[in-house]
């Protein structure tokens, strides 16, 4: 087996905003929406002291509830741009966290909005108009049903799912991003 040492990466690698392959013009709203969806996800692991909800499988699922929010840390820098600690140019737990959390928030975001009868309903509204924004930004499509939407959130972004086809050694991965945690 190769060993994998830990160096600075330039965060070129899809869960970069720098990589998606959207219009420049979709890129800022979208970080936005990415963000969104990890804060919510990291508050409600947090109030809740629960794990992230993946299928069975996934290797998301063997990391600990400290150290899933940690990828969460990791992931939320990732996305912004930032250069982060990395093993290579690509972290597929990274990738599968943020394509199962977009695609899920924006889900829940529809589900939300519109029985007319919740306070809330406002807010709802504008989530979906922000998402709906993206959408229109890169195809150019000022209709936005919402099916139509949601399938270019769960295939558009995505150009490849390689976290689906090669396995992820846990282990090693725990070894060289958590072994640091575990001494605090």
């Amino acid at each position: 087996m190769k060993t994998i040492t830990q160096t600075n990466t330039k965060n070129r690698f899809p869960y970069s905003v720098n990589r998606w392959p959207v219009k420049k013009s979709a890129r800022k709203p979208l970080v936005e929406i990415a963000l969104d969806a990890i804060d919510m996800e990291r508050d409600l692991m947090v109030n809740n002291k629960d794990t992230l909800a993946f299928p069975v499988g996934s290797p998301v699922n063997k990391f600990s509830q400290k150290q899933q929010v940690e990828l969460l840390n990791r992931l939320e820098n990732a996305v912004q741009g930032k250069p982060f600690i990395g093993v290579q140019d690509e972290d597929l737990l990274l990738e599968e966290i943020l394509e199962t959390l977009l695609t899920t928030h924006v889900g829940y975001i529809f589900d939300m909005a519109g029985t007319g009868e919740d306070e809330d309903d406002k807010y709802w509204e504008d989530e979906i108009n922000k998402i709906k924004k993206v959408y229109q930004l890169d195809t150019g499509d000022k209709k936005a049903e919402r099916e139509d939407v949601q399938n270019w959130f769960e295939d558009a972004i995505w150009w490849d799912q390689d976290w689906k086809i090669f396995e992820i050694d846990t282990r090693q991965y725990k070894s060289l991003y958590f072994a640091p945690l575990a001494k605090r």
